[in-house]
């Protein structure tokens, strides 16, 4: 997912019709996140990179997850 975020060609904030391929790819493999996550419908985005200020209020448990994720990422062998 972070390769398809650096590979983005859009506005941040397009509208779904005006999104890059990249930025497509980006908001399905988040909905498969958010399910293997059991996140609640409310959690979105599930995951919010905490070095990256949003242009929303930012959601610390969003924060919390990529984290998380971040630290099982790097401990892989």
């Amino acid at each position: 997912m972070r390769v398809l975020r650096a590979a983005c060609t859009c506005a941040l904030l397009a509208d779904d019709d005006q999104r890059c391929a990249a930025c497509k790819e980006w908001w399905a493999q988040h909905s498969t996140l958010h399910d293997e996550l059991r996140c609640k419908p409310w959690d979105w985005p599930c995951i919010e990179n905490p070095d990256v200020p949003p242009d929303w209020p930012s959601d610390l448990a969003a924060q919390a997850r990529w984290r998380a994720l971040m630290e099982a990422v790097t401990s892989l062998p």
